[in-house]
């Protein structure tokens, strides 16, 4: 919960100890000038068994990627022929789009509404939409409801120093 230098650089060995890539969907917990100095980066993109990976910052004050990530995003999934794509979000930007809504453990950073067109800036050129969300946990523990209407597939998970926190493994 403090982003020290010293203690995001024990997460990063701490991670790197166990897992060999790792990517941050970096929350409020974890922004900084220090962030950027041990983790370097806030967007990962990238594709793996025809599935488009997007791993970026939403801990912002409206809760969306800079429009310039937006860009970055946007030019790489236009020249993907992959027909999947997951993105993860520290903040569960998309509450609007489904019911009954999730409850995020918090509503740090944002200082504009939440609406139901927090996913049309992504070009998905009809791709399968997988949005997963981390800071979640507090008051649920899991959460998921695909939406038949637009393809996508909303999950949240997080922990919350329980007992029985859970976590997403992907295969």
């Amino acid at each position: 919960r403090e982003n020290s230098m010293e203690n995001l650089e024990k997460v990063k060995e701490q991670v790197s100890l166990r897992f060999e890539n790792t990517y941050i969907a970096v929350g409020n917990h974890d922004l900084s000038e220090d962030f950027y100095i041990v983790f370097k980066n806030d967007l990962h993109i990238f594709s793996e068994n025809k599935i488009d990976f997007i791993i970026a910052n939403f801990s912002t004050n409206n809760w969306q990627p800079s429009p310039e990530d937006q860009d970055s995003i946007n030019k790489y999934l236009l020249n993907s022929n992959n027909d999947t794509i997951i993105l993860f979000s520290h903040q569960l930007f998309w509450t609007k789009l489904v019911d009954p809504e999730p409850t995020p453990n918090g509503f740090n950073l944002l200082s504009t509404e939440l609406d139901q067109t927090s996913i049309d800036w992504l070009e998905r050129k009809g791709k399968k939409l997988i949005i997963i969300s981390g800071d979640y946990g507090m008051y649920e523990r899991f959460y998921c409801k695909h939406d038949s209407n637009s393809n996508t597939i909303f999950v949240a998970n997080g922990i919350y120093e329980r007992n029985d926190d859970s976590f997403i493994k992907l295969n």
